[in-house]
């Protein structure tokens, strides 16, 4: 009401002064003219002061509206850090990590620029040079990339993971409109127009909606195309052209949305060769073992071990508690093989090296289905490591003079390995190999991050203090394709394992050779 006043009030000063004085508003005046040498010239004035007047009160309403959309934005922001903050260590922490990518990557950046055009300097600085800091656009795709993978592995709905509901239990966090709309962005980036589909929907119905999505580039409107464009892709042409009408009725005088409705319209019963991609983390069978659908019962009992050599004599006083899963190939749990003060310092001197895991595969570029971090650590690096050692031959039998470090990885949110084998192929696999395997893990995980082997049907859920224990050749040397195992998302918490691969070529004497 108070703009609608403020445009008549300007448009009567206007006309009072264009009827008062035309000739004066027409012409063009000269700055050295003199306005004190007539009552004419002083009602002029006095009529341009109080338009001008109104100019800045117009100006200073405009700064008011920014003002309080900042502090909108503030108060929203504010709630956000405040849940984040709630549920940070909760099971749904790897969720609200996504959902700050999200915003530090994509919100942050729009305030810069807003703050840029009000030209406060001195903050937009700082703020500048913080964002250095901020995530990156590939960690976020990163991040959008782990939540597909943990929606798609363990046959969660995007609804429930949107709000919050996993597994049948509600947490006190949710995705904003925008988060939904940024996962579609990626999904459809990548051609998963279904997945993009979904998201999008989402992201036109999700609440908490972001009360300034002008200046974030966002909208309804935008939401709803994005939703019908995926939905072409996917010949839905129906539900794309109900979408573009959704978007128009928000947007009623925009040209370009009701020429492309009516072009969707006439296109209802026309059908084209869909580009679009399924979205398949890894084949069924490890899916379905990450989710315990296949359960393996082994027939077999747990037992200590004692060693065999008058060298292990002490392990009659502490043996270790095994339990076996698997005969041929040999897979075994050992329970409670590494402490507290152990585990504490593997993590500490690792930590500083982490870098992005590689496979045996490529040795230079990191795949998609292995996303962790990881770093070596030599026989020697801390005080325990060379006792771990030890105890690994104390355990196996086997000898730990290979080439092969303790390597410790850590994954994060969806941070998964697909299916492999440790074991080479090629020329020298007879030389120098893999003889076997030793896991220990470092951590409890909340939920996910099982290791399964796809082969024998086994899952083995981390349990901090443990570790398996399996062969990857046969006593012939010939490698096992039986062996092939791999890492299940993580969905909440982190992963912390520590991995020795025994080499064949320091065994002659432990694993003798079976012609």
């Amino acid at each position: 009401m108070q703009r609608i006043m403020l445009v008549l009030t300007i448009s009567l000063i206007l006309v009072a002064l264009h009827g008062s004085d035309s000739q004066k508003l027409t012409s063009k005046r000269e700055p050295e003219q003199s306005h004190a040498g007539s009552i004419a010239e002083l009602v002029y004035m006095l009529k341009l002061k109080a338009l001008l007047l109104l100019f800045l009160q117009k100006y200073m309403w405009e700064l008011q509206n920014k003002l309080t959309m900042v502090y909108g934005a503030l108060e929203h922001m504010k709630a956000q850090l405040n849940m984040h903050e709630q549920n940070a260590i909760s099971e749904f922490s790897p969720f609200i990590r996504y959902a700050m990518l999200r915003h530090l990557t994509m919100d942050w950046p729009q305030w810069l620029t807003f703050m840029k055009n009000l030209e406060i300097e001195a903050i937009r600085e700082d703020l500048q040079h913080y964002r250095r800091y901020c995530p990156t656009k590939k960690d976020l795709a990163d991040g959008a990339e782990s939540i597909l993978r943990i929606v798609d592995t363990y046959k969660l709905r995007p609804q429930d993971v949107a709000n919050g509901l996993l597994f049948g239990k509600q947490y006190d966090a949710t995705f904003t409109a925008v988060d939904c709309y940024a996962l579609g962005q990626y999904a459809n980036s990548n051609e998963y127009y279904e997945i993009a589909s979904q998201w999008f929907r989402l992201g036109t119905v999700t609440s908490p909606y972001t009360p300034w999505p002008e200046l974030l580039g966002f909208g309804r409107t935008r939401c709803w195309q994005a939703y019908a464009a995926s939905l072409l892709q996917i010949n839905r042409n129906a539900d794309a052209w109900s979408a573009l009408g959704k978007a128009l009725s928000m947007a009623p005088h925009d040209i370009g949305l009701y020429r492309q409705w009516q072009h969707v319209k006439s296109q209802i019963f026309v059908r084209k060769n869909s580009t679009a991609k399924k979205y398949d983390f890894n084949f069924e069978t490890f899916r379905s073992l990450c989710r315990g659908e296949l359960v393996h019962v082994p027939e077999l009992h747990c037992h200590y071990y004692y060693g065999t050599s008058i060298e292990e004599s002490f392990l009659w006083l502490a043996p270790f508690k095994v339990e076996p899963l698997y005969l041929d190939p040999y897979v075994a749990v050992y329970h409670d093989v590494i402490y507290e003060s152990e585990i504490e310092e593997i993590k500490e001197l690792s930590m500083p090296n982490l870098e992005a895991s590689e496979t045996i595969v490529t040795s230079k570029a990191p795949l998609s289905d292995r996303v962790s971090k990881g770093a070596f650590l030599t026989h020697d690096a801390g005080i325990y490591t060379a006792r771990i050692m030890q105890r690994i031959t104390d355990m196996t039998g086997l000898s730990m003079k290979g080439r092969d470090l303790l390597y410790v990885l850590n994954y994060g949110l969806g941070g998964c390995y697909g299916p492999h084998k440790d074991y080479f192929d090629g020329e020298d696999a007879f030389n120098n190999n893999r003889i076997a395997t030793v896991l220990f893990y470092l951590n409890n995980v909340p939920r996910g991050g099982s290791t399964v082997f796809t082969y024998l049907n086994l899952t083995v859920v981390p349990k901090k203090g443990s570790a398996i224990y399996w062969h990857n050749m046969d006593k012939k040397l010939n490698v096992d394709p039986r062996a092939e195992h791999g890492g299940c998302p993580v969905i909440f918490g982190s992963k912390w394992v520590a991995t020795k691969w025994v080499n064949n070529i320091e065994q002659p004497f432990r694993w003798p050779c079976m012609a």
